[in-house]
């Protein structure tokens, strides 16, 4: 994970999670640059912080039993999974 940030003036979320434990997941497409995107988390607090980042177009965030999140890339055509 990278450190945690004030939430940027111009953000472009395409995908949303929410898990009870962690917050908000978001993907934000930020400038439309690959490879720009990233995927971010929203405390309760309100504190971001940027879990993941290099993506392409992520577009959706899907999490499985164990935790795991994966983040769909559409312009890359890739579903990556990703630690929290």
């Amino acid at each position: 994970m990278f450190a945690a940030t004030a939430v940027p003036s111009a953000l472009f979320f395409l995908g949303m999670l929410f898990v009870p434990a962690d917050g908000l997941y978001v993907t934000d497409f930020a400038d439309g640059v690959a490879p720009h995107g990233r995927l971010l988390r929203i405390d309760r607090r309100g504190r971001v912080t940027e879990v993941a980042r290099g993506f392409a177009a992520p577009n959706a965030i899907a999490i499985d039993s164990r935790g795991h999140l994966y983040v769909s890339d559409s312009f890359a055509g890739t579903i990556t999974r990703v630690r929290p």
